[in-house]
Formats: C-alpha cells, structure tokens, sequence
C-alpha cells in the first residue's frame, strides 16, 4: 500500500514525468517485474504529466487522493476491470 502519511509528492513544472508508474517500465523491458494489488491513498500527486499510470496492471484500489494539474489524472488503459477508483479529487489536468 501508498499511503502518503501526511507527505505530498510534487515535481518542478516542465519537468514532466509520471508519479506512480504502476507498470514499471514493463513495455519496453518484459523482464521486470510485473506490479499487482497496489493501494495508493491519501496522496497529493501535482504537476506532473501523468499522475497514476496504471497501465495493463492488475487489481489496484485508487482511493481519496488528490490529483491536479497533470497532463493526465489517471491512465488506466489496458485495465477496465482491474482497477477499482473510490472518492478521489481530480481536478485541472488535460
């Protein structure tokens, strides 16, 4: 589980760059690990150009985070049924 006890995770604008990269680079490199049942809570994720990749992982909970101004909020494609969003504020990205 992430759970951001109270820290936030900011970058500098125009650095870019993803938050919680879930699939862990896998579609470029099979040989690394493949990430599943992840919780990520609580955190203020900001300026970045993907908040949450979590693209073609399995059973991971999204739960009452905060997510602005990023290119993307949340990317979940690959992963319809797999990834469970509760309660969470995503607000100003593109």
């Amino acid at each position: 589980m992430l759970d951001s006890a109270g820290y936030d995770l900011q970058v500098n604008k125009g650095e870019g760059g993803k938050e919680i990269d879930l699939p862990n680079g896998r579609g470029k490199d099979k040989s690394r690990i493949k990430i599943v049942n992840v919780t990520i809570k609580n955190i203020l994720i900001v300026d970045f150009s993907r908040g949450i990749e979590c693209v073609n992982t399995n059973n991971n909970a999204i739960i009452s985070n905060y997510i602005a101004d990023c290119g993307k909020g949340i990317n979940r494609a690959g992963s319809p049924k797999n990834v469970f969003i509760q309660n969470n504020m995503i607000v100003n990205n593109s």
